[in-house]
């Protein structure tokens, strides 16, 4: 009976310690469960960016989603300012101008999709510019050099006439509407080269009197201009001129010199190199 009473107590010890680890171990269970429950949370949350209301109540996955707002945000706009930055322009190397002939303005001639840029620059770096900027209008590919260096001219403004088959009718004013791409590339330039100026001048051929000629070939060279109007250029950059019969570059005396007279001639004038 003795050694009864004396295994009791023993029991009893060994029962309440048995009872207290298991209370332990239930409950670190508990507590990492809780652990759990937040971590599926702050990953609902942080794959959730559009959610907003889930973001808003879990304070990790606010952070989370907040971080990836911004860093596609950044993305967005690295994207943006890379798609209207202007092409890079390769090196040029360029030939020395005759010093022995008079110095020559920089000057571009825009003709059947392609323009080339002569005339004279100070240095090679200001024909890269240019390249630069006429390439972002029409693209580099599309561009040609060949200018010289001449410390003699500035080379701060340049130069662009266009050199296309731009004509009409007799005694008319209605061009052909194949030209209406021309027309809106001649929009497109001034929008992306804000500096600049558009003159246009009209022409007319010899048949007729001066003063009828004079206020047709103006209403020839006023329609382009209203053309570019309507595509949102302001009035104050585009000009239209009037120059009648007095500046043909053909022979009045065949119907082909005639038609050849019978034109449009367009000058974008103070492109800078940006």
């Amino acid at each position: 009976m003795d050694k009864v009473l004396k295994v009791v107590p023993v029991l009893l010890v060994l029962g309440l310690v048995g009872l207290f680890l298991l209370w332990r171990a239930s409950d670190d269970d508990g507590q990492t469960a809780v652990g759990t429950g937040t971590s599926t949370t702050a990953t609902s949350d942080a794959g959730d960016d559009d959610g907003g209301a889930t973001s808003t109540e879990a304070g990790g996955g606010s952070t989370t989603s907040s971080s990836s707002t911004t860093a596609a945000a950044t993305t967005t706009s690295t994207s943006t300012t890379t798609s209207t930055t202007a092409p890079a322009a390769p090196a040029l190397e360029l030939p020395p101008a005759d010093q022995a002939a008079p110095p020559m303005e920089p000057l571009g001639v825009y003709r059947d999709g392609k323009l080339t840029l002569g005339g004279s620059v100070p240095d090679p770096e200001l024909a890269a510019a240019y390249l630069r900027r006429a390439g972002g209008v029409i693209g580099m590919e599309n561009v040609t050099v060949q200018m010289t260096l001449d410390p003699r001219v500035s080379g701060q403004t340049l130069r662009i006439d266009v050199d296309e088959r731009f004509q009409f009718p007799t005694g008319s004013t209605a061009f052909d509407p194949e030209f209406e791409a021309l027309l809106g590339l001649g929009v497109a330039a001034l929008q992306l080269l804000p500096e600049s100026t558009l003159v246009v001048t009209g022409h007319t051929d010899d048949v007729g009197s001066d003063e009828v000629n004079q206020a047709l070939s103006q209403a020839r060279a006023q329609i382009v201009v209203d053309f570019m109007v309507r595509g949102g250029i302001p009035p104050e950059r585009v000009v239209a001129r009037g120059a009648g019969e007095s500046e043909p570059i053909a022979d009045n005396a065949t119907p082909e010199g005639r038609q050849a007279n019978r034109r449009i001639e367009a000058t974008l004038e103070g492109v800078t190199p940006g």
